[in-house]
């Protein structure tokens, strides 16, 4: 956690932009901002990490002068989770912070694009479930990006598993896809 961005030189600072930002609840960084005694905002940032109203990943953005970048529309980013083709991903938790998510942002292109993804996640909403797809839950736009979210779901994924174990037999690998193409199946029908 170093470093500061324009607005985070000092603790009121660093308080005023998380507030403005909504990204800690307002009486919570009242409280934790009454009982700080120490001057720089990196302690600020460091104390409200150790008093649980922040991660790592958050202070650090934080402190960096990126609070607005933490909040999308009503969903509290948490960790980077990756980056593919289509732009980031992050796990998110709404703004009780009860509930997790991922989260994919994309930059701004066209107000028609959201309303043809949110009749998708409408129409979405309507899928018998299955153990491979995960349904898309929300699409909008906010802070000059456009977002996807889906419930966040918990496991490794098929890197992550090559890895560890090595690349998959032919068996696991025909059990896999034809997992996929039941999911798909379910989703075409």
């Amino acid at each position: 956690m170093t470093g500061h961005g324009p607005n985070t030189a000092d603790p009121a600072s660093l308080a005023e932009e998380l507030a403005r930002f909504r990204v800690i609840d307002p009486a919570r960084l009242a409280a934790a901002r009454a009982e700080f005694t120490g001057e720089s905002a990196t302690a600020f940032a460091e104390h409200l990490v150790a008093a649980g109203a922040l991660n790592a990943f958050q202070a650090t953005e934080a402190l960096a002068g990126h609070s607005r970048r933490l909040v999308i529309g009503p969903y509290r980013l948490t960790q980077r989770l990756g980056t593919g083709n289509f732009g980031p991903v992050f796990a998110t938790t709404d703004a009780s912070g009860t509930k997790s998510f991922a989260i994919r942002l994309f930059p701004l292109r066209s107000l028609w694009q959201v309303r043809v993804a949110k009749r998708l996640v409408r129409s979405l909403a309507t899928l018998p479930t299955h153990p491979v797809v995960v349904p898309l839950m929300d699409v909008d736009t906010a802070n000059g990006l456009h977002y996807l979210v889906w419930p966040s779901v918990e496991g490794e994924s098929l890197a992550e598993r090559v890895k560890r174990s090595g690349p998959l037999s032919p068996v696991q690998t025909v059990k896999m896809l034809r997992q996929i193409a039941e999911g798909l199946a379910v989703c075409h029908r």
